[in-house]
């Protein structure tokens, strides 16, 4: 186990060492680029930065399981799934405090893409000048990104509250990552969210708008391979990492005839049904089909018990949604998630690939 842990260190620190010069090279590839392009002080603050993190006494190695009980207060069910699952801790030389981690999961049928999940946690004694957030922040998110790349990831994504995210959104675009998607959360109550959108969808059948061919299904009664192929559209982690958790009775599918034309999954927390996924074809984003797909829903929720149901929707895509939210629902943002990717098309060549590389097995 030590050896292990030496060598994986070591790793770990080379890796970390290239990651400058790689990530310039990745952003050069995925914007067309030459060497040419690159400005004469391109790169110098972060090697600045680098060098600076180089003389502190930072300590990054893999979660213990004596780290678990700090960690579960981090995240969500942190040694869960081991396979898929790796965490990295961040503490000081000849401390044990755990001041920071970084998980990195892999996409549950996609073993390529990697999702990060970054958390940072006050220490017990009076802070040091250089034992701020973004110290810990910073060589934490390069770590998770070496180590990913170095075991052959081909994507990366972060997604977090914009609201409380500014310094993990700053970290994260210097570090070439992209706003991929951002999305506003709307509160809705069950009943009144039924009975809004079953009275739109009435309207609609009563002027014969609605193909006769267009059903509307439980997950549990398509199957998520198809599913997933279908929010993958949308989404680089389709259907998201945790498909085991979804609540596949109030999950809906709407076909026309073999096609899947919109859907979206939830997961039951409490009383409420958070949906995390939610996606129409463009064709069907305007009329009947939210009002319709949403309405079913909320009445299977309704009847469950379930008494709320919060949606994660992109306002640019899906005006209809907002439209009704604001208007007949009376609904406001609770809030805004924001997804930052990387797209690692430069492979990790003649880089020291860590120990037991993150490639699904």
């Amino acid at each position: 186990m030590e050896a292990w842990a030496s060598r994986f260190d070591e790793d770990l620190a080379q890796a970390d060492r290239r990651l400058d010069s790689y990530l310039s090279q990745n952003a050069l590839a995925g914007e067309n680029k030459t060497p040419d392009d690159i400005p004469p002080d391109a790169g110098k603050a972060a090697h600045e930065t680098r060098r600076a993190l180089d003389r502190s006494d930072w300590v990054i190695r893999p979660a213990l399981p004596a780290d678990e009980p700090v960690l579960c207060g981090m995240f969500d069910k942190a040694f869960r799934d081991p396979d898929a699952h790796e965490i990295l801790v961040i503490h000081r030389a000849g401390k044990d405090e755990i001041l920071g981690a970084i998980a990195l999961r892999l996409s549950h049928m996609q073993t390529l893409a990697v999702s990060l999940a970054a958390g940072v946690r006050p220490a017990s004694e009076p802070p040091r000048a250089d034992q701020d957030s973004d110290s810990v922040l910073h060589p934490l998110l390069r770590a998770g990104i070496a180590r990913a790349a170095a075991g052959g990831a081909k994507c990366l994504k972060c997604t977090f509250s914009s609201e409380v995210g500014l310094l993990l959104e700053q970290c994260l675009q210097g570090l070439h990552f992209k706003v991929k998607l951002t999305e506003t959360s709307y509160s809705l109550g069950t009943k009144r969210l039924r009975d809004v959108c079953m009275r739109v969808v009435e309207g609609y059948r009563r002027r014969g708008a609605i193909p006769e061919d267009i059903r509307v299904v439980r997950l549990d009664r398509v199957g998520l391979r198809k599913v997933d192929e279908f929010f993958r559209m949308f989404f680089a982690d389709g259907i998201g990492p945790d498909p085991h958790e979804l609540s596949q009775p109030h999950s809906r599918v709407v076909f026309r005839g073999d096609e899947i034309i919109a859907s979206y999954v939830g997961v039951v927390k409490r009383d409420i049904l958070e949906v995390p996924r939610f996606a129409a074809i463009e064709e069907f984003r305007g009329g009947w089909a939210i009002p319709l797909i949403i309405g079913d829903g909320a009445k299977a929720c309704h009847e469950a018990g379930i008494t709320g149901l919060v949606f994660y929707i992109d306002e640019s895509r899906y005006p209809n949604f907002v439209e009704i939210a604001d208007r007949d629902l009376d609904a406001k943002p609770t809030g805004t998630l924001r997804t930052m990717g990387l797209d690692l098309v430069v492979p990790w060549n003649e880089v020291p690939r860590p120990s037991a590389p993150m490639t699904g097995g």
